[in-house]
């Protein structure tokens, strides 16, 4: 079982992994390096988010990281792709975890635009949920997966999608949303007393109306939910 702290790695290697991944994932790569780490998210054709994190690398090894409970995931949407670009997954089973310490094995892969990099020391490791409610930025997991658009999540805000790049799977559904203004469910972070309440499951809000739970720390969660019944989190700046 792996640590409730950890996040997990998904390389691909190969000889173009870059100009593959470029149509998968939703920002643009020509962003990255072997010590840059720029927010990603694999969406499916209809534009939800499979899976979401930070991804690094060169031109023929690069490395996703994701939430581990959606590792498996990854894997199968991508797999059936990877033999028509001659590409492979490695997985070496390593957990890796998010520090705000310098000095570690991983140290030299930034994850921005956060003032955080990555560790493979768990005692080092900050907590996985207080880094998502403090900073807003929600690693989803395998309860939410599949489940929500980019910006119903706040993403777009880190720099994760890119609209100028080139198409990529569900590249036209999320798109629209976003240039149509249909997108009617936000991001948003409240309080919840009920302590058994679940990844994944929906609950009322004081309007009446429901939203489903992302991510928890104690009492405060971040939830998404009717954009006019809740208070979306403000734009953020990404570096």
């Amino acid at each position: 079982m792996s640590d409730p702290n950890s996040v997990a790695f998904t390389t691909i290697t190969g000889g173009d992994v870059i100009g593959f991944l470029q149509g998968y994932v939703t920002c643009d790569l020509v962003d990255i390096s072997d010590s840059k780490a720029i927010p990603m998210a694999l969406t499916e054709l209809k534009g939800r988010v499979i899976a979401n994190g930070w991804i690094y690398g060169s031109n023929e090894r690069v490395t996703l990281v994701v939430h581990p409970s959606v590792k498996a995931r990854t894997h199968d949407h991508l797999n059936p792709f990877m033999r028509f670009a001659r590409c492979e997954i490695e997985d070496s089973g390593v957990e890796a975890f998010i520090t705000s310490d310098t000095g570690g094995t991983l140290d030299d892969i930034a994850l921005h635009p956060f003032e955080v990099a990555l560790t493979l020391d768990a005692n080092r490791a900050i907590n996985l949920d207080t880094f998502q409610l403090e900073n807003g930025y929600v690693l989803v997991s395998e309860a939410v997966s599949g489940v929500f658009l980019p910006q119903m999540l706040n993403l777009t805000a880190f720099g994760t999608v890119s609209f100028e790049k080139g198409c990529y799977l569900g590249q036209e559904i999320v798109a629209r949303a976003e240039h149509r203004g249909q997108v009617k469910r936000a991001l948003f972070k409240t309080m919840v007393s009920d302590q058994a309440l679940g990844i994944g499951e929906r609950f009322k809000l004081e309007s009446g109306q429901k939203a489903t739970l992302v991510a928890k720390a104690g009492d405060a969660a971040l939830c998404v939910g009717p954009r006019l019944s809740s208070t979306p989190l403000p734009d953020r700046v990404s570096a």
